[in-house]
């Protein structure tokens, strides 16, 4: 995972983005294509057929891979949520300060860890809104820092 970039855009705006610092390619990518590279050498349309539904489904897989998340809070107008992909397609949820309750930081335990993330509570809804759903960052520093500051901005801080 990337460094967390802080942009200040004026007294009454902020914005985190987090990065995904690991690359979009690594080595275990060469085993699909030796694999097609095998089947392929065979003259067989059913082997190619095959190979051009791997490399299919590994280029969705890539462009799929989530490049960075980011929050962006503006007092007076709400929070915008936003996740951007290798694609460089974007998902954005944009929550109504008139809408938004609290923001929290839960923590969900697994088998084998426990997690923090950082949520956003909307009224009327009955499902939080994941603030970095994808990456997922450590509570100390980047979900604490992230935390105080869109709290700042948007809520009267009283922790």
């Amino acid at each position: 995972m990337g460094e967390l970039k802080v942009t200040t855009l004026g007294e009454n705006a902020v914005e985190y983005t987090l990065p995904n610092g690991t690359p979009v390619l690594g080595i275990l990518d060469l085993v699909p294509f030796l694999f097609c590279g095998y089947l392929w050498s065979h003259d067989n349309a059913s082997y190619k057929t095959v190979c051009i539904l791997v490399a299919g489904l590994w280029l969705f897989i890539k462009l799929s891979i989530v490049r960075e998340e980011s929050i962006l809070a503006i007092r007076e107008v709400g929070v915008q949520v936003k996740t951007t992909y290798v694609s460089g397609q974007s998902k954005i949820r944009f929550i109504d300060k008139s809408k938004l309750v609290n923001i929290v930081i839960h923590e969900g335990i697994t088998m084998w860890q426990l997690k923090s993330y950082l949520t956003i509570l909307v009224r009327d809804e009955h499902r939080t809104t994941v603030v970095f759903e994808h990456l997922l960052p450590r509570l100390r520093p980047t979900l604490l820092q992230v935390y105080h500051g869109v709290r700042g901005i948007m809520l009267i801080e009283t922790d």
